[in-house]
């Protein structure tokens, strides 16, 4: 341990004592004061120990005494110091040495003792402190308590305001983390919603080609459709074929041996030639008997007859094949015309024998026309006018090198439009002439033997056109 006289050097109090807070607060009079009380040269120096002791190595040897607490000479009790003490320094007049000459302002239970004075009092506490007496030492520690806080708190803002920054900077380094986090989340969300998109794309190109491919499939569909229906027609022509043709084959065998099929048709229908002629003429030249039920046209429209009753659709002709019966002329024709192949080869032909069918029953109502509401005064108009409506079958004939109107053989066509020219021939003798195709095909029909025979038969001389 240095000795006292080395404590008060210049050198040594620069080196390990710079200027402090508690040196600052003790005013020259307070020096002065401890200057006149007899001790010079040792008290100065045991004070500059004092004052400098808590800005340098006094922790070292002072006790450890409680912030804000004295304590009292002779005793280890604490006392709690004065929380607002005196500002502007860190030892005022009331901290014990503003006055130690006189004793003013001493602490309670600090006066001076019998026979000394406060200034004694005060110098020998210095003293015990500068041989190390701790209690003494103690006080004086306590003596800058109203500077030593204000020193700590400026300290202690510095280090919050340290701590603060930190704490800043390192919520910042977080955000910033943060933020890089949902720039990631956001860059993977717009990858996840463009791969959305795209799939969402693709999704709808495989509908549309979906689509277009059920578009293609429905068109298909509707082909291999009518390919079926045109297929059902073709084998119902060929059952028809050849139903036929063993029908044929039956006939041809019964005739062979001598006998005649029997047949067992009838034809119910009015006493003149009317819509049936054409029935009469197919079946006689397909070598057919039949028989007529003949009904009266008087008691027909009386409501007379109970065929009348019977018929779907309230008109006649009838024609009864068996016990199959059929109603309307030009169904009639057709279930003959199948029945003994006079129907064309094919559909094209069939569709060109109803074509030309159809042409001959619009020319019969024209002609039933005239003879029921115009009579003889419409006549020489309806002669006038017939040209123009046989030249069509003219025209068909002229196309058609085997002499027939459709085809390569009679069909029940030629039958229905040979039965009208006999009505026309029947009004105007001479019709024919201007059309020579016309009137070669009247006479290639009428020169086939059994349909010959028929038309020299009494039974057809003898059924008028229509009743008169």
């Amino acid at each position: 341990m240095r000795a006292a006289s080395d404590w008060g050097t210049p050198a040594y109090i620069r080196s390990n004592y710079p200027p402090s807070g508690i040196t600052r607060g003790i005013s020259r009079s307070s020096l002065g004061n401890l200057g006149n009380s007899g001790h010079n040269g040792r008290g100065f120096l045991v004070l500059t120990f004092v004052i400098l002791a808590p800005c340098g190595k006094q922790r070292r040897m002072a006790p450890k005494v409680a912030r804000g607490s004295r304590l009292k000479p002779g005793s280890q009790e604490r006392r709690p110091l004065d929380p607002h003490p005196a500002r502007g320094g860190g030892i005022s007049r009331n901290s014990g040495l503003g006055n130690a000459s006189s004793g003013e302002n001493a602490p309670e239970g600090r006066q001076p003792a019998p026979g000394s004075s406060a200034g004694d009092s005060d110098f020998g506490s210095i003293r015990d402190a500068a041989d190390g007496d701790s209690t003494g030492l103690g006080r004086l520690a306590s003596l800058d308590s109203g500077g030593l806080p204000q020193v700590k708190t400026d300290v202690g803002d510095s280090r919050s305001l340290d701590t603060h920054k930190t704490t800043i900077t390192a919520q910042h380094k977080q955000a910033q983390r943060g933020s890089k986090k949902a720039m990631v989340a956001s860059k993977q969300l717009q990858v996840a919603v463009s791969k959305v998109a795209k799939t969402c794309s693709e999704i709808g190109e495989r509908i549309a080609a979906i689509e277009c491919r059920a578009d293609v499939l429905e068109a298909d569909l509707g082909a291999v459709t009518k390919q079926a229906a045109v297929h059902e027609t073709q084998l119902s022509d060929i059952q028809w074929k050849v139903e036929d043709f063993e029908n044929r084959q039956r006939r041809n065998n019964l005739r062979s041996i001598g006998i005649q099929e029997v047949s067992q048709y009838t034809i119910t229908y009015f006493p003149f030639r009317g819509r049936t002629e054409t029935l009469r003429f197919l079946l006689a030249d397909q070598g057919c008997e039949w028989k007529e039920d003949v009904v009266s046209f008087q008691d027909w429209h009386a409501g007379k007859v109970e065929l009348k009753q019977k018929a779907i659709f309230g008109q006649i002709p009838m024609f009864a094949d068996g016990d199959f019966i059929l109603f309307q002329s030009k169904a009639i024709f057709r279930y003959l015309g199948r029945k003994y192949d006079l129907y064309g080869k094919n559909n094209k032909e069939a569709a060109l024998i109803d074509m030309a069918c159809d042409g001959v029953e619009d020319l019969r109502e024209k002609l039933f026309r005239l003879f029921v509401y115009e009579g003889e005064t419409g006549r020489a108009k309806y002669i006038e006018q017939l040209p123009s409506k046989l030249r069509p079958f003219e025209q068909l004939l002229s196309q058609n090198s085997s002499g027939f109107i459709i085809g390569s053989k009679v069909s029940f066509a030629d039958y229905n439009l040979l039965e009208i020219l006999h009505h026309h021939l029947y009004i105007a003798r001479d019709c024919l002439n201007n059309f020579p195709h016309l009137k070669a095909f009247k006479e290639k029909m009428e020169s086939r033997p059994k349909l010959k025979a028929y038309l020299q038969s009494k039974d057809y001389k003898n059924r008028p056109f229509l009743l008169t």
